[in-house]
């Protein structure tokens, strides 16, 4: 199973080297379309959870907390629980494919396998990405 990182802006502390800076990402998806876009990817069957560790609005000067950081997919995506608050309050850049994903799911986040999710979470690992704690399928 093959799968497409998003939303792993190089600026944040949990970001992609050689990523996208989310600083000059934003306004990049009109307003009426937001909502809808972050509402799937807030959706999305959680991969991975950290403990105690919180993702906080790197754009705003207070710093608020936005909630605790999973990784989260739809099968096709991988992307860090904050990317939907990005987008909704933002505008964050994101992939055509992913819009046409979303478009094509009717904006539903396709039902998944634990052994899809497994190899996801497999091909996470061995590239040596940070290991997740566990994933659920909620």
């Amino acid at each position: 199973m093959s799968y497409e990182r998003i939303g792993w802006f190089a600026d944040l502390p949990h970001g992609d080297a050689g990523a996208p800076e989310l600083a000059l990402s934003i306004n990049q998806i009109d307003q009426e379309q937001r909502s809808p876009i972050a509402d799937y990817l807030d959706s999305g069957i959680v991969l991975a959870e950290t403990l105690r560790t919180e993702a906080w609005d790197a754009l705003s000067s207070t710093r608020p907390a936005i909630g605790p950081l999973r990784t989260m997919t739809d099968g096709l995506f991988i992307w860090p629980s904050d990317l939907g608050f990005y987008v909704r309050n933002y505008g964050a850049a994101l992939p055509d494919s992913l819009l046409l994903a979303i478009e094509e799911n009717k904006g539903k986040i396709p039902a998944l396998s634990p052994d899809d999710l497994d190899q996801i979470l497999a091909g996470e690992i061995l590239v040596g990405r940070a290991a997740p704690l566990f994933w659920t399928n909620t």
